[in-house]
């Protein structure tokens, strides 16, 4: 009988405690040949997850690309300011991810990061999430993509009116950014990679957008991540 292949990368579960002391875990992926036994420096990508998509689902969306390009990926469950899996940007959350690289190398002292290689990549809600991560700690990060992102918040509390169990994510909505719109703009602001789209202009981290007309649930693309381009070219053409 065939064996079957050796697997291309390793998982390792680690645990950190979230902004507001929650325990959370993260996965940590790595090529298969690193570990305590072989551990030059490597990159290391910083993946938050899309809406209501737990980081075990993340894991998988990277495949063996991590053995491909011999670099390291962290997927963190991460914590909002009421929720785990909607946390659409919470400032904490932010400020979690941001500590992601010395998370992961307390957690696994084999590991060596390559500080000057440190990346965010996501898609969706955690597409959102690299966008606000690039716009607050942009002296982390040596680039950032994301893809489909949600880039104004007060909009899509709106638009989930037009997807199915629209009312219950109104709902979660509420709960998680502490009202509406109407009652908590601010709230929503913070969480609105557009109201920070100075600050990505000026970042100096290369960036990637890329948004699909295809999307199914943000469906109004050209004013989110489209709308979100022209405004960092409009605010500095010269951008990376």
């Amino acid at each position: 009988m065939a064996r079957a292949p050796a697997p291309a990368v390793r998982v390792y579960a680690v645990s950190y405690r979230s902004h507001d002391g929650f325990s959370r875990r993260a996965y940590v992926i790595v090529p298969a040949w690193y570990g305590s036994w072989k551990h030059p420096a490597i990159p290391l990508v910083i993946s938050p997850h899309g809406r209501g998509v737990g980081a075990r689902t993340n894991i998988r969306r990277w495949g063996n690309l991590p053995a491909l390009g011999g670099f390291a990926v962290i997927n963190p469950e991460g914590q909002g300011r009421t929720l785990t899996l909607f946390s659409w940007g919470d400032p904490g959350e932010i400020r979690d991810l941001a500590r992601m690289p010395r998370i992961a190398e307390r957690a696994l002292p084999w590991l060596h990061i390559d500080r000057r290689r440190v990346y965010a990549f996501g898609g969706s809600m955690g597409g959102q999430e690299t966008l606000l991560l690039d716009a607050r700690f942009p002296q982390l990060l040596a680039g950032a993509a994301a893809f489909d992102s949600p880039t104004n918040m007060a909009a899509r509390y709106h638009a989930f009116d037009r997807l199915p169990f629209g009312d219950g994510l109104q709902r979660l909505a509420r709960l998680e950014i502490g009202g509406t719109p109407a009652t908590n703009p601010i709230g929503y602001e913070i969480r609105s990679p557009l109201d920070w789209a100075r600050k990505i202009a000026f970042s100096g981290v290369p960036l990637q957008i890329w948004w699909s007309t295809r999307d199914r649930i943000v469906t109004d693309q050209e004013q989110e991540s489209g709308r979100l381009y022209r405004d960092i070219e409009r605010l500095n053409a010269a951008a990376p």
